[in-house]
């Protein structure tokens, strides 16, 4: 009986313990009309910025270690700078990859925009914990009045 209660809680914490990881990148998948690129405004490229966030959800519902900060974007058509990542924009619904677009431009002091961003994602999912990773890779720019 001993042997067999030994036997289950080894077993319970192997299944606790173990998971799996998944790796996502995620590039533009239409271009931005010439037409919507029209502006008055001109600007300057400060250079290549990465920004990453992390977080977790606990139990499915309970986010755990989120960063607080999320990117106001601007959508295509209405000026050069747009932070478009896809047409349908689901992936800035998430705050995690939000937070990296955040991380991103605030990685440069006067930048006022990202470029064509590109997103990685690495998951980690155990029984009743899942981890995100984001990176976000692009051009900072700084609009100049």
């Amino acid at each position: 009986m001993r042997h067999l209660a030994l036997t289950a809680m080894i077993l319970m914490v192997l299944l606790v313990a173990t998971g799996c990881s998944s790796y996502q990148a995620v590039l533009p998948q239409q271009q931005v009309p010439l037409a919507d690129l029209s502006t008055t405004s001109s600007y300057e490229i400060l250079g290549p910025a990465v920004g990453t966030a992390s977080g977790g959800v606990l139990f499915w519902v309970i986010p755990v270690g989120r960063e607080n900060k999320a990117a106001t974007l601007v959508s295509p058509g209405g000026t050069v700078f747009a932070a478009s990542l896809m047409s349908s924009g689901r992936y800035y619904s998430d705050p995690i990859i939000s937070a990296a677009i955040y991380n991103a431009i605030e990685s440069f002091e006067t930048a006022d925009a990202l470029v064509a961003p590109r997103v990685s994602i690495v998951s980690n999912n155990y029984l009743i914990y899942s981890q995100k990773t984001a990176t976000v890779k692009g051009k900072v720019i700084r609009l100049v009045p």
